[in-house]
């Protein structure tokens, strides 16, 4: 399982995307019960947007890995994780902590 995880690149970020969307269906809600020209967002439609999103985002996720085996999901970054390779010169970053 922690195989698989590793090569969803991408998941953190479709998972922010997902949770941004839910906040604004919130608000979009709280402001349709205090006015009715504030449009509500469908149950059905919030389904599919997420799993459009989750779906989007596997697809990418997969994608990058085959192109990429190095490339590993690191949760709340969207840098790239690998380590450099021995004697290389790193510029302009902090070392990578584990």
């Amino acid at each position: 399982m922690s195989g698989l995880l590793d090569r969803l690149v991408y998941l953190s970020t479709g998972l922010s995307l997902i949770l941004a969307f839910i906040g604004v269906k919130l608000l979009l809600h709280y402001g349709h019960l205090r006015d009715d020209s504030i449009p509500d967002v469908e149950t059905s439609t919030s389904l599919i947007v997420i799993v459009t999103i989750l779906a989007v985002t596997v697809a990418a996720s997969l994608l990058r890995s085959r192109k990429d085996p190095g490339a590993r999901a690191h949760a709340g970054s969207l840098r790239d994780t690998r380590q450099p390779a021995e004697g290389s010169k790193v510029t302009g970053s902090a070392p990578i902590r584990r």
